[in-house]
Formats: structure tokens, sequence, C-alpha cells
């Protein structure tokens, strides 16, 4: 550690350990010794390792949640697309009954008009 590096620990490790009074002077707060302080920094520094591996942990988790979820975007898409064709085959489908409806409803019309018809000549040749 250089000698700018062991100041600013040691400008650190003040400010940490003392407060400004109302009047301006510094007060020791007693907290931390500094031989306390580098003997707990292996201890956070594993620490930190932990929390670090934990992070990856769960940035991992959630590029795979983000991964399977494109996934299902995708098959999604793909079901609206085919209940959008099925509804256009449905559609098609009630065209051609409504067609057919039309159609069986103008038959028997035609079919009670060739009867009433058939009947009227019927009546007249007699």
């Amino acid at each position: 550690m250089g000698k700018t590096d062991k100041l600013h620990t040691k400008l650190q490790f003040e400010a940490r350990n003392t407060s400004r009074s109302k009047d301006g002077h510094r007060e020791e707060l007693g907290v931390v010794s500094e031989d306390q302080e580098s003997d707990a920094e292996p201890e956070l520094h594993h620490i930190l390792a932990i929390m670090q591996s934990n992070l990856a942990t769960i940035n991992g988790k959630i590029d795979s949640l983000s991964y399977s979820m494109d996934r299902i975007t995708e098959q999604l898409d793909k079901q609206v697309e085919h209940v959008d064709e099925a509804e256009c085959r449905i559609s098609v489908v009630e065209d051609k009954f409504n067609n057919v409806s039309q159609a069986q409803m103008q038959a028997d019309r035609t079919e009670s008009a060739l009867g009433a018809k058939v009947e009227d000549l019927k009546a007249r040749s007699r």
C-alpha cells in the first residue's frame, strides 16, 4: 500500500470515527479502532465476494427468466396467430352457412310459389 493509500485509509478511518460538534470541534466517537478495522477487512472482503457471487447468480437467473419469457412470448404470439386464422376460417364457414340458409329459404319460397302455381293450373284445367 502506497503512502497516499495509507493516508487516504487513515483519513477515512478518522472520518468514520469522529464527528463535528455544534461548536465545530471534532469529537471521537470511539466506534472502531484502526486495528479492529484492519482485522475486519478480510472478513469484509469475504462478505463482498459472497455478495458479488450472489449478485452474479441473481443476474444469471434474471437472464434465464428473461430468455424464458421471450420464448413464452413467441409461443403466445404463434397461438394468437393460430386463433386469428381459426377465427377467419370460422367467419368463412359462418358466411357460407348464412348463404346456404338464405338459399334454403329462397328455395322454400320458390317451392311454395311453384306449388301454388301448380295448384292454380290444376284448378284452371278442370
